[in-house]
Protein backbone atom coordinates (compact mmCIF):
# COMPACT_ATOMS: atom_id res chain seq x y z
CA UNK A 1 0.00 0.00 0.00
CA UNK A 2 0.98 3.61 -0.65
CA UNK A 3 0.13 6.48 1.55
CA UNK A 4 0.59 10.26 1.36
CA UNK A 5 3.68 11.15 3.94
CA UNK A 6 2.31 12.17 6.53
CA UNK A 7 -1.05 10.64 6.86
CA UNK A 8 -2.37 8.09 9.10
CA UNK A 9 -4.10 4.78 8.65
CA UNK A 10 -5.26 2.23 10.27
CA UNK A 11 -7.11 -0.79 10.14
CA UNK A 12 -10.10 -1.09 12.29
CA UNK A 13 -12.52 -3.66 10.63
CA UNK A 14 -11.64 -6.67 8.72
CA UNK A 15 -12.50 -10.34 9.26
CA UNK A 16 -14.56 -12.89 7.39
CA UNK A 17 -17.65 -14.52 9.21
CA UNK A 18 -17.55 -18.27 9.76
CA UNK A 19 -21.21 -18.85 9.19
CA UNK A 20 -24.00 -16.57 7.16
CA UNK A 21 -25.38 -16.18 3.81
CA UNK A 22 -23.30 -16.65 0.83
CA UNK A 23 -22.59 -13.65 -1.16
CA UNK A 24 -21.66 -14.26 -4.74
CA UNK A 25 -18.21 -15.80 -4.54
CA UNK A 26 -18.22 -14.89 -0.66
CA UNK A 27 -18.86 -18.04 1.20
CA UNK A 28 -18.55 -17.74 5.27
CA UNK A 29 -16.89 -21.32 6.75
CA UNK A 30 -14.42 -21.75 9.42
CA UNK A 31 -12.15 -22.70 6.60
CA UNK A 32 -12.14 -19.35 4.61
CA UNK A 33 -12.11 -17.47 8.36
CA UNK A 34 -8.84 -18.60 9.08
CA UNK A 35 -7.79 -17.71 5.50
CA UNK A 36 -8.71 -14.28 5.86
CA UNK A 37 -7.03 -14.13 9.58
CA UNK A 38 -4.17 -15.65 8.08
CA UNK A 39 -3.86 -13.44 5.19
CA UNK A 40 -4.36 -9.70 7.68
CA UNK A 41 -1.72 -11.17 9.71
CA UNK A 42 0.61 -11.93 7.00
CA UNK A 43 0.26 -8.58 5.67
CA UNK A 44 0.17 -6.80 8.89
CA UNK A 45 3.89 -8.38 9.49
CA UNK A 46 4.91 -7.52 5.88
CA UNK A 47 3.47 -3.71 5.77
CA UNK A 48 4.34 -2.50 9.90
CA UNK A 49 3.38 0.84 8.51
CA UNK A 50 -0.62 0.17 8.91
CA UNK A 51 -1.68 -0.71 12.33
CA UNK A 52 -4.41 -3.14 12.00
CA UNK A 53 -6.72 -3.75 15.31
CA UNK A 54 -8.45 -7.21 15.91
CA UNK A 55 -11.55 -7.35 18.07
CA UNK A 56 -14.52 -9.71 18.86
CA UNK A 57 -12.58 -12.41 20.70
CA UNK A 58 -15.75 -14.84 20.15
CA UNK A 59 -19.22 -14.67 18.12
CA UNK A 60 -21.61 -11.90 19.33
CA UNK A 61 -24.57 -13.70 19.88
CA UNK A 62 -26.43 -10.72 20.56
CA UNK A 63 -26.29 -9.55 17.29
CA UNK A 64 -29.55 -9.80 15.49
CA UNK A 65 -27.95 -10.76 11.53
CA UNK A 66 -26.40 -14.27 11.37
CA UNK A 67 -23.90 -12.45 9.42
CA UNK A 68 -22.86 -9.68 11.25
CA UNK A 69 -22.16 -12.22 14.78
CA UNK A 70 -20.39 -14.69 13.42
CA UNK A 71 -16.46 -12.83 12.99
CA UNK A 72 -15.47 -13.60 17.07
CA UNK A 73 -11.58 -14.96 16.17
CA UNK A 74 -10.29 -16.75 19.47
CA UNK A 75 -13.25 -18.23 21.11
CA UNK A 76 -14.46 -20.82 18.97
CA UNK A 77 -11.54 -23.52 18.02
CA UNK A 78 -8.92 -21.44 18.28
CA UNK A 79 -9.28 -19.88 14.63
CA UNK A 80 -7.17 -16.68 15.08
CA UNK A 81 -4.27 -18.33 17.21
CA UNK A 82 -4.29 -20.97 14.72
CA UNK A 83 -4.35 -18.30 12.22
CA UNK A 84 -1.61 -16.32 13.78
CA UNK A 85 0.88 -18.76 13.91
CA UNK A 86 0.49 -19.79 10.07
CA UNK A 87 3.77 -19.18 7.78
CA UNK A 88 3.73 -15.95 5.72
Amino acid sequence: MEFSSGTNTSVNRSGWPSRGAINGAAVPSLANEANALSSLHCEARRNQAVPIFAFEYDDQLWKVNEDERSFGILGRGGIGSRAIASSC
